[in-house]
């Protein structure tokens, strides 16, 4: 294996590591706040700045990934509609980030990765994405 090589996958190593590391951070974040007592230290933006239902899609996902993780996913659907697609891309990227923590993966590996992981999130955030842009 060429140095080039070896810089590459400490690199992608790294890039693994931080997914893993943010992954379980949500999901503690997520087991440790409670969505009846809704103690979060986080609140929604959409009420700080009085934005409309209707145009805030992110309205609700902390509630929903605790009912989620909770493996309720009737109450987490009706507080945000987007709330199951994007706790199983999040739940997808920590165990492939998981496996390919402990595999050596090959050069094709590692590019069919990529274009699967950014096709997936752009699926996945695509109605938060685009609702940065639409001006109503």
């Amino acid at each position: 294996m060429t140095r080039f090589q070896k810089i590459k996958n400490r690199e992608y190593f790294i890039v693994n590591l931080l997914i893993v590391g943010i992954t379980v951070i949500i999901f503690g974040y997520s087991l440790f706040f409670d969505p009846i007592k809704q103690n979060y230290p986080v609140h929604s933006l959409c009420d700080k700045f009085n934005i409309p239902e209707k145009k805030c899609v992110s309205k609700g996902l902390s509630r929903a990934f605790s009912y989620l993780v909770r493996f309720e996913p009737g109450k987490a659907q009706k507080l945000n509609k987007y709330s199951i697609r994007l706790f199983l891309f999040f739940l997808f990227q920590f165990l492939l980030r998981a496996i390919l923590l402990v595999a050596n993966p090959y050069k094709k590996v590692i590019y069919v990765d990529i274009a699967i992981s950014v096709a997936l999130f752009l699926w996945v955030f695509y109605p938060f994405i685009t609702n940065l842009f639409i001006v109503n």
